[in-house]
């Protein structure tokens, strides 16, 4: 899957994020009333995923799609998936990309 073939403008909230010099952390708070929720782990083995504060990645469900966006030193990319395996397939791409123990099978045969 390529993450660039699903990539839309980000949602208000991180530039709102963004010009009150939000860190990861405060990124977390300042978006989680928007439905962002971030994932510290993936893969079969649960390793960690980003290296919180300076690298993030969070998810929300949002009008019949999964939203998945990616905070990295205030930096974001965002994206808009369909399907469930769509949302699988970024984030093992990402836990790939930012986590050194990247196990992208996720427990499946």
């Amino acid at each position: 899957m390529n993450l660039l073939d699903d990539t839309v403008t980000p949602d208000p909230i991180w530039a709102v994020s963004l010009a009150r010099g939000d860190d990861g952390y405060s990124a977390m708070d300042t978006v989680r009333s928007h439905g962002w929720v971030p994932l510290p782990q993936w893969g079969a083995r649960g390793a960690d995923l980003g290296t919180w504060p300076y690298v993030v990645i969070f998810i929300r469900w949002s009008d019949n799609a999964f939203d998945l966006a990616e905070y990295v030193e205030g930096d974001i990319r965002q994206w808009r998936l369909t399907t469930r395996e769509q949302l699988d397939q970024a984030l093992d791409d990402l836990a790939a990309l930012w986590t050194r123990d990247a196990t992208p099978e996720r427990g499946r045969s």
